[in-house]
């Protein structure tokens, strides 16, 4: 199942975006199941600056009970220009240090299995799109800067998983519901 989306996005502002993570998906048994999640961007550049782009965004993979938990969360880092010290859920391949350094960015979290305790099963999933412009770059851009962001649940052992149905029929259940959803 892949769930894309686009917008734009002011400086020192997040877009929250719910990921629905449908129970088949976080079924019992072992077997591989992936979220692989890219942003992209196309930022006003610099040439003779060693950070080149003068507009950063990136995201964060979160979890939490609900919505309004993970924009409390962000909004208040936001006063403090402090939010890359929260915590993104588990380890991807990647890492965010490593991703957010590129206008194209990508990260796979990769599950064999799930449990009770599973964050997955306990919480709901949120792609968090952060802008954040360099001094220096801040005349230079645009008031909103354009982005794209593609999510993909895959289920590697079961091809006749029902997981677009299932989280069609959840975020059906749900609206209307605050923020944006895939």
């Amino acid at each position: 199942m892949t769930l894309i989306a686009g917008d734009t996005i002011g400086n020192k502002r997040h877009h929250f975006y719910e990921i629905p993570i449908p129970e088949e998906f976080t079924s019992d048994g072992k077997c591989l199941r992936e979220i692989a999640v890219a942003l992209t961007y196309t930022p006003v550049v610099r040439s003779t600056r060693i950070k080149y782009r003068a507009t950063r965004i990136d995201f964060r993979l979160v979890t939490a009970p609900n919505p309004d938990q993970v924009t409390t969360m962000f909004n208040k880092a936001t006063e403090k220009d402090d939010y890359e010290n929260i915590n993104e859920f588990k380890k991807g391949a990647v890492g965010q240090t490593a991703r957010s350094k590129g206008t194209v960015q990508a990260d796979l979290w990769r599950f064999k299995s799930f449990n009770n305790r599973s964050l997955l099963r306990n919480n709901r999933l949120f792609a968090v799109i952060t802008r954040n412009d360099f001094p220096w770059g801040e005349t230079l851009c645009a008031e909103e800067e354009e982005y794209a962001l593609v999510v993909s649940l895959r289920d590697r052992e079961n091809e006749e998983a029902r997981l677009y149905s299932q989280s069609k029929a959840q975020l059906a259940a749900r609206l209307p519901a605050r923020g944006r959803i895939f």
